[in-house]
């Protein structure tokens, strides 16, 4: 006997234990969408499969051994595999199995229909994640259909339960649960229409919008602004705050701040101000600055990451790696509200092209966004960007930039029962977590998050992020030019005989200042690049940076021995002679919490 054929006595007999009848066992057997499901191999589509055992275990809530195994009936892969692999599809078909339980009991034990009827998913859900039902019935779902042979009158189909989409003509339909699914095209809204005899007078009468907007708080579905209808793709907060404590979460956020309370502080209002408008007035809010936070793996960078998810919700969240940030394909910023940028690294090939896209992140209000198979457009930058990296130079802090605070942490990994408390209490009742948000929302903002902090860690990433011709710079100021110089002075031959301008590093007429020739100072600058492993840059932008950086120094055209020349004046020409006076050394950072929250 084939495995087959017992898998179909198995699925017979718990039929007839189910006490239905011959033609429910048919109707269930013969089911157009289990049947679809049960021709396609599922297991790479999460999707599909979470829709598929929540439709199942929903319909057949009273008979849940016959739901079990129709879920691993249809759902189990068809080709040969190792007994290894059968052993693990069992445990995730179990395992989906046990979750759709659980949330149906949740949902039913609120008494909220609604709650409960979320799990019935309609066939068209599964038609627009590309499977084809053959022969569509005129009830949308499985439990319709099971209901209906019970005698129970299927759902009518409204016209109100449809809205169009002007923009993209695509349409969406409501679920049971109040929420939307789709868009899916107008051959998909066709096939449902049409089975139930209605047909282009039904279309017309379906309301469109003209573009989909968030309208955050507000819980109207179709909000008119200036005569233009937006649908609302706010569907509620993903988490509600409560009072309370929240010690394990200040433990994680000491540790990432290295103790320093002053950025602890400015941490915390950095994370407050965009939340408090998003809740409090409805409106995102950027803060024009980026917070960056490297240091040891395992600091709880994660770990923040998880929180700050837990808080804004998955559709509003968005991670990004450093090959997203270095392609041109990103995903969905337009609807991000959060964005982190994790395992970040200034050392990259586009390190240049990945500096100004991060620019324009961080401070302008709109930004160009590409997606694959679509033309680029222009969209609304509405969220603020954390960084954070285990690498030593994790993004390029220019001179003078005004979008970056950098945050060393400890150079420790957080204890173990710290990570499983705080990892325990977002997978739970989320206390800690609700507790942590009504802090930030009722915190009194002290800092300008506008402005970035100026912290050591910062100064260390921008002296070591810094580009060649400013470390060129800062150098010829700190050293001299004839020390600077001497390295290439000694690696030059005479041309000729006789020859000795060779390696002349300085121009002089008595009783004038010394003066650089231009195009000296460049040798010397590229044999300085070379030595140091840098990349170099054009002339033009290093005598910028010269200019820039050393007070007094200026070129022009001048003559000497009656050759005209580009010359610098004003470098220093010897090692500073400044009395340099010992900072007194800061008192290491007080591991004590603070306990004023």
């Amino acid at each position: 006997m084939s495995k087959n054929t017992m898998k179909i006595i198995q699925l017979q007999a718990k039929l007839a234990r189910a006490a239905l009848s011959m033609q429910e066992i048919l109707a269930v057997a013969h089911d157009p969408l289990l049947s679809s499901l049960r021709k396609h191999h599922l297991a790479a589509n999460h999707e599909v499969r979470r829709l598929a055992i929540e439709t199942i275990v929903h319909a057949l809530g009273d008979h849940p051994d016959l739901a079990a195994g129709l879920c691993h009936a249809v759902l189990r892969p068809k080709r040969r595999t190792s007994s290894l692999a059968l052993d693990l599809g069992k445990s995730w078909v179990g395992r989906a199995i046990d979750d759709a339980r659980e949330a149906i009991r949740a949902a039913r034990c609120t008494g909220d229909r609604r709650a409960v009827e979320r799990f019935a998913h309609r066939d068209e859900e599964f038609v627009a994640l590309g499977v084809a039902i053959g022969g569509m019935p005129a009830a949308a779902s499985l439990a319709s259909r099971l209901a209906a042979l019970a005698g129970e009158e299927p759902e009518a189909i409204r016209s109100d339960d449809f809205l169009h989409d002007a923009s993209t003509d695509t349409w969406r339909q409501r679920r049971a649960d109040g929420t939307w699914m789709g868009p899916f095209s107008l051959g998909a809204l066709k096939q449902k229409v049409g089975h139930e005899g209605k047909g282009e007078a039904f279309l017309r009468s379906i309301t469109s919008f003209d573009a989909v907007k968030p309208f955050y708080g507000d819980w109207r579905q179709l909000v008119v602004v200036r005569g233009e209808t937006f649908f609302n793709s706010f569907s509620g907060w993903p988490l509600e705050s409560q009072p309370g404590r929240w010690p394990n979460i200040r433990r994680v956020l000491i540790n990432l701040v290295a103790g320093d309370l002053a950025t602890y502080e400015y941490l915390l209002d950095w994370l407050a101000v965009p939340l408090q408008s998003l809740r409090l007035r409805g409106r995102p809010r950027k803060t024009r600055t980026a917070i960056v936070i490297h240091g040891a793996q395992g600091a709880g960078k994660g770990t923040l990451e998880s929180i700050l998810r837990a808080i804004y919700g998955e559709d509003r969240f968005l991670v990004l790696g450093q090959d997203a940030l270095d392609g041109r394909f990103v995903g969905d910023l337009e609807s991000s509200l959060f964005v982190v940028a994790n395992e970040v690294m200034s050392s990259t090939n586009r390190s240049a092209q990945t500096e100004n896209k991060l620019k324009s992140w961080v401070t302008d209000p709109k930004i160009p966004v590409e997606k694959k198979y679509q033309h680029p457009r222009v969209v609304e930058n509405m969220f603020n960007v954390l960084f954070t990296s285990n690498d030593d130079r994790p993004v390029i802090v220019p001179s003078g930039d005004r979008r970056y605070t950098v945050i060393r942490t400890w150079p420790v990994q957080l204890p173990a029962w710290l990570t499983d408390a705080v990892y325990a209490d977002l997978q739970g009742d989320k206390r800690e977590v609700r507790a942590f948000l009504h802090h930030l929302l009722h915190r009194r903002v002290r800092n300008d998050v506008g402005v970035p902090m100026a912290t050591d860690a910062r100064a260390e990433v921008q002296a070591a992020t810094a580009s060649s011709e400013v470390k060129f710079a800062k150098a010829l100021e700190v050293e001299g030019w004839r020390a600077l110089s001497r390295p290439w002075a000694e690696a030059q031959r005479p041309r000729f005989q006789g020859d000795i301008d060779h390696n002349r590093v300085v121009l002089c007429h008595e009783g004038f200042p010394e003066k650089v020739a231009a195009a000296r100072l460049f040798d010397v600058y590229r044999d300085w690049c070379c030595r140091e492993g840098l990349r170099q840059c054009g002339q033009t932008k290093l005598g910028k940076s010269v200019k820039q950086h050393i007070d007094g120094a200026s070129s022009k055209w001048e003559k000497f021995h009656g050759e005209g020349m580009q010359v610098w004046s004003g470098l220093p020409m010897d090692p500073s002679t400044e009395v340099l006076v010992d900072a007194p050394v800061p008192p290491e950072p007080s591991r004590q919490e603070p306990d004023n929250l």
